[in-house]
């Protein structure tokens, strides 16, 4: 999908848009804030509570205005989490709230992802400070 949106945005002239795909691990090598946004779906579920704090320390260095971020959240104020059917949900809200005052979280519906998604699946904003 990101050489889709990648040639999308080619065939529309759109200069300052450039989308890339990389992994968790490789993210120390971008600079501080190296990009405005960085969009995460269904990525953070995997990480194990002993490399998420680090994850999201890296994450909001490299991004200049936010995260968004389509993963399984609660409300626990447990920024570690625990595993829920062989993936993590955790309260992103207490993970970032080093790096942001304002998290908006926004629940997922049946209608447009059923099941597990639209019980636990959120689609939250982290704006950084």
């Amino acid at each position: 999908m990101v050489d889709v949106g990648n040639e999308y945005i080619t065939k529309n002239n759109l200069s300052n848009i450039h989308l890339i795909c990389g992994d968790m691990a490789s993210l120390k090598k971008f600079s501080d804030n190296e990009f405005d946004l960085i969009i995460s779906d269904a990525v953070l579920i995997y990480i194990d509570n002993k490399k998420i704090s680090g994850y999201a320390k890296e994450m909001a260095r490299i991004a200049r205005l936010g995260l968004i971020l389509i993963e399984f959240d609660n409300d626990s104020n447990d920024s570690g989490g625990k595993v829920l059917q062989a993936t993590w949900i955790r309260d992103y809200r207490a993970l970032f709230k080093k790096y942001s005052s304002k998290v908006i979280k926004r629940r997922i519906s049946e209608e447009i992802w059923p099941g597990k998604w639209a019980a636990n699946g959120k689609i939250i904003t982290v704006f950084l400070n």
